[in-house]
């Protein structure tokens, strides 16, 4: 049986590089799927092409998502954006969530972004944090708990209901898309958690289980039942 093919948008440097960590390659490899990086476009007709071309599509960490996409002013506390991949991965995204889709960091960022949800521009300012939510390197141990919600993908895989990860991001979901649901939350009440009901697997986690899968059986869970969805549909 032919592995499913997972695509990945990638990262884009400063000196026009386009690549992805290999963490993202590894954990699909060891999922089961045959990993395959999305370059950067304008391109509409390829998007097309990379939709029919995956089984299913991981949308990766990077940098913020440009404020003005979602109606605000640029805040001091901002970081870097990069404009390119904010119009891909923006144009994208209707597209990529006919396949299952995985949303990791910067990824569940542009999935309530891209439904019309907004961004809080930097949690540590705007809301009354507790958790460690920017952790130093290593980014492979866990750093805060999560707590998913009951009749949630993130719900029916967990061990346990409450249970730490890692977590390197400064902003996150504020006010949700129409369509969507907050699956989990950190202790602290940040959204780290967000699926689409009506999709077979449209989920978004603010953490980086990709990083995690080597020891961690809630991240193994996850990138297994997602590489299992993108085999259905083939």
């Amino acid at each position: 049986m032919r592995k499913p093919i997972i695509g990945i948008t990638p990262q884009l440097g400063e000196d026009g590089r386009q690549f992805c960590q290999a963490n993202y390659l590894n954990c699909v490899t060891q999922a089961g799927g045959i990993p395959l990086i999305l370059p950067i476009t304008e391109d509409e007709d390829q998007m097309r092409r990379y939709a029919e071309l995956c089984d299913g599509i991981i949308f990766a960490g990077g940098p913020d998502i440009d404020p003005a996409l979602y109606g605000e002013k640029t805040l001091p506390e901002c970081g870097a954006i990069c404009a390119p991949r904010d119009a891909f991965e923006l144009k994208f995204l209707p597209m990529a969530m006919e396949k299952p889709l995985l949303a990791i960091c910067r990824g569940i960022q542009v999935l309530n972004v891209a439904l019309g949800g907004t961004l809080y521009q930097d949690i540590n300012s705007q809301l009354p944090i507790k958790a460690l939510h920017r952790m130093p390197a290593p980014t492979d141990d866990t750093c805060h708990a999560v707590t998913v919600s009951e009749g949630t993908i993130l719900g029916e895989l967990a061990i346990e209901k409450t249970y730490a990860v890692n977590s390197f991001h400064h902003q996150a979901a504020k006010d949700v898309a129409s369509g969507l649901v907050v699956s989990a939350r950190s202790e602290d009440g940040v959204i780290e958690g967000l699926e689409m009901p009506s999709a077979p697997f449209v989920v978004g986690v603010q953490w980086h289980p990709e990083r995690l899968v080597g020891y961690d059986q809630n991240a193994k869970a996850l990138l297994r039942r997602f590489v299992r969805e993108a085999e259905k549909g083939r």
